[in-house]
């Protein structure tokens, strides 16, 4: 997957509020509820089957879960991140 454009800045703020509002480890399940619908379980479930998902997760019981701060840099280096209108 070609990587996706990102304004360092737009990143930067992304990452320390998803960091500071986030739990430690997410269950994949929970993925979209915590994230606003941003990126789906099944993205997650087939990034991971295809040896490209987020390193480590971990199988607790019968649920995938991720591990926050692996996660989140995971999230800006696939989809990219710029601010949506920039302020002048």
């Amino acid at each position: 997957m070609q990587r996706k454009v990102t304004d360092n800045t737009a990143a930067q703020e992304l990452k320390e509020l998803l960091m500071a509002s986030l739990p430690a480890i997410l269950a994949r399940e929970d993925i979209e509820k915590h994230l606003g619908g941003a990126v789906s379980r099944q993205t997650l479930a087939k990034a991971d089957s295809e040896g490209n998902g987020p390193d480590g997760a971990f199988t607790l019981g019968r649920k995938v879960v991720y591990r926050t701060d692996k996660l989140v840099p995971w999230l800006i280096e696939r989809y990219g991140v710029r601010f949506r209108n920039p302020q002048l």
